[in-house]
This record gives structure tokens, sequence and C-alpha cells, in this order.
């Protein structure tokens, strides 16, 4: 069965501007405060005196930031479906108190249960801290192909 992912991504271009300025320092300034990119193009908002030229590369680097499982609907209605965990598997959890988030290794998970509830506890691990937290709160993390 084919299952839909909401993917966070992220795209980085590298390249350089090249403008007259008094400084490096005002040169750093006009470029973070005039200069950007939209999806067609490089614009600017400096006048024609500051001979800008740009060089960027026309193909990003693109990365994968979290990939996400969305839940499956019937008639427009969410089905409950309830994530499993596997002892070893890697995850992202955000502390809800905002404290800490990471990624993490799961110690013990619910896939020994006979009916995954949202009620499970599941403990993860990272070489700093551990927690105790329920299947909601985390997001599988996918290795890259």
């Amino acid at each position: 069965m084919r299952r839909k992912f909401k993917l966070k991504v992220s795209y980085t271009f590298n390249g350089c501007f090249t403008l007259r300025a008094a400084s490096g320092k005002e040169a750093a300034r006009l470029v973070s405060e005039q200069c950007g990119t939209v999806l067609s193009a490089i614009q600017t908002t400096l006048g024609e005196e500051s001979e800008v030229d740009w060089h960027f590369d026309k193909h990003p680097r693109l990365a994968v930031r979290e990939v996400i499982a969305l839940p499956e609907t019937l008639d427009g209605e969410k089905l409950p479906r309830v994530q499993v965990f596997h002892p070893g598997q890697r995850v992202f959890w955000r502390d809800p108190a905002d404290e800490t988030s990471g990624y993490y290794t799961v110690c013990s998970g619910n896939d020994d249960v006979e009916e995954p509830s949202d009620d499970d506890i599941i403990r993860i691990c990272s070489s700093a801290s551990e927690a105790e937290v329920f299947p909601c709160e985390l997001r599988p993390v996918f290795k890259k192909r």
C-alpha cells in the first residue's frame, strides 16, 4: 500500500554578489537588507550606482529535513492509527515543554503489544538523555537512499 508523506526540505543556493560600497561592513549590510532570491530570479532594491553583479549556481543543494507520514482518511474522516515503534529505530522528538528536541533511538517500543494504542509508553534515549513519551510525540526518521 502506498502512503502519503509530507517532506520538509530546504534548498541552498551558493553564490556571490559583487557590488560597490564604502566598506566591507556596508557591503554586507546592503546585500542582507536589499538583495534576495525568489524561485525565478535574483532581486535587488539597490540603485544603479551599485553595479551589482551576481553569480549563483542554477542547481540548489537539496536537504530533506523531516519526513512525516500523513494519516490516511476514509470518506474525509481520519482513520485512527497508532504508529508502531521498535527498539533501535531512529526518531525525532520535540519535548512538549520546548526544553529539548533532537534525534533519539527507541530503547523500548510498542512493537510487542497486541493492540498498539496512543497510551503506550515509548522509551527513547540519546547519548545525553532519555525520556518516556507517547507515540504521537515521535516522528520516524527515514534514511536517505
